[in-house]
């Protein structure tokens, strides 16, 4: 039988589903467009944000009424994936660049759970070469990410990073333990040390 909801959350669904284009695209400005407000820009971002809500309430691209809307956002993301792996797809000024890798483990998340929801052999190659951009995207020393490939840590954008490739793990794919030891070593940075139970950003 169809996923049972609460009523909110199907209304939360249809609307996403009214507003998806028909590419399979949504944009997190799209109604900040309308109120001409300032704001961040990335289709990667609100595109695996809403497949994400929708496998949340248990839908999927190959099963129950939102098949076809999540078959096309699913599409649209590994048709737009970059060669080396980044989901990432370059919108906006220079100054839009901080979104990059959040877009990216968004993304890579909301793959690693499609593809553990369903075992569709379609998409295992797309959603590992994103787990090895988060692999090869991670800083050498300190063990996080922050904006840009290889440079910096921050608990935001690591906290991302490491969501998916938990995800991929139970997923069946293939992440390396170093990985995260890394991960864990930044978090160990990270922690105040006389209040175990804060985190710095950075």
């Amino acid at each position: 039988p169809p996923p049972q909801t609460e009523e909110a959350i199907e209304l939360g669904l249809a609307f996403l589903a009214r507003y998806q284009e028909e590419d399979g695209n949504w944009s997190l400005d799209q109604f900040a467009r309308i109120d001409t407000r300032p704001t961040m820009v990335s289709d990667s971002a609100a595109i695996g944000l809403a497949v994400m809500a929708f496998q949340g309430a248990g839908y999927t691209h190959t099963q129950f009424k939102y098949k076809e809307a999540l078959r096309a956002a699913i599409d649209f993301l590994v048709r737009h994936q970059d060669k080396n792996g980044d989901y990432y797809f370059a919108q906006g000024s220079d100054g839009n660049q901080v979104v990059r890798l959040y877009s990216h483990a968004i993304v890579t998340l909301a793959l690693c759970e499609a593809y553990g929801m369903t075992q569709d052999p379609d998409l295992r190659d797309s959603v590992q070469k994103g787990l090895d951009f988060i692999v090869e995207a991670q800083h050498p020393e300190r063990g996080g990410w922050r904006y840009t490939p290889g440079r910096e840590s921050d608990t935001s954008v690591s906290g991302w990073m490491v969501t998916a490739l938990e995800s991929g793990c139970r997923a069946g794919l293939e992440v390396p333990e170093e990985a995260l030891e890394k991960a864990t070593s930044w978090l160990d940075r990270a922690q105040y040390p006389d209040q175990e139970y804060l985190y710095r950003y950075n």
